[in-house]
């Protein structure tokens, strides 16, 4: 189960039902730090940042409230780039290493490629660049030399392929080729990769809404870049789990740090 540990030195404190949230000002200390939270559906969601002794981000994600997968649009997903989508601050003064922050967008049908990725689900986005640079990304096809030039293949995992086109507001995507849900198995939860002329933008775990409901707990493997973008924060496994006393479901990546 996911626990968070709470500073005495905080500027405010909320409270969700049984589940309070503190925002950090004494980043230099191992403790989770929580960002402000956002409606979402019929619950609340935020992202947090746990730091060690150093203040260096070494577990990163968001936490949903259960009910935050209520009452959600039944249209829209990024085929058509304006899906819902919702923007969650992370905690103030905390470092979050190559991380400028945090979108969770909802597909209510999924998106192509069909029959892989056409069912309910969530991407939470980390992206690591500014929210004005990833506004500027246009929706264009695989003709876009600028939008499709890739990283340096060390900067991407082993196996990683990138899908055709460029996602408006986000980026190309690279997949892996090895996953389950391209070897035969349904898809419910991937780790995706995204770039944008020739740079590592986010890294993205891709779940469906079915496990979340599942109130699944699992811990899954990330592979790993032989030379990281940014070797701050470099995810090696994100985790699902739900806290059936506190009524939420937290998506997390833990990482090496440096």
């Amino acid at each position: 189960m996911f626990r968070i540990a709470f500073s005495f030195a905080v500027i405010g404190v909320a409270c969700i039902g049984s589940v309070c949230l503190s925002e950090s000002l004494s980043p230099n200390r191992a403790e989770t730090h929580l960002g402000k939270s956002r409606s979402m559906g019929d619950g609340q969601a935020w992202s947090w940042v746990k730091t060690d002794l150093q203040g260096r981000p070494t577990s990163m994600g968001v936490t949903l409230t259960d009910s935050a997968l209520n009452g959600l649009p039944t249209e829209g997903g990024h085929s058509c780039c304006d899906g819902p989508q919702w923007n969650l601050p992370l905690p103030v003064g905390i470092d979050a290493g190559p991380v400028k922050h945090v979108v969770i967008n909802w597909n209510p049908k999924g998106h192509p490629p069909e029959g892989v990725y056409t069912v309910p689900h969530f991407d939470f986005h980390f992206y690591t660049i500014s929210e004005t640079d990833r506004l500027l990304i246009k929706n264009s096809e695989s003709n876009d030399a600028v939008g499709n030039r890739p990283p340096p293949s060390e900067q991407l995992p082993p196996d990683y392929i990138q899908a055709p086109g460029v996602v408006g507001a986000m980026g190309c995507h690279w997949i892996d080729s090895k996953t389950p849900e391209f070897n035969g198995q349904p898809f419910t939860a991937t780790f995706i990769y995204g770039s944008y002329d020739g740079k590592v933008t986010f890294i993205e775990p891709m779940i469906t809404k079915a496990t979340l409901e599942s109130h699944v707990n699992q811990t899954l493997p990330v592979k790993v870049p032989a030379k990281p973008a940014d070797d701050r924060f470099v995810p090696v496994q994100y985790r699902i789990e739900h806290d059936e006393a506190a009524k939420t479901i937290t998506i997390s990546m833990d990482a090496v740090s440096k």
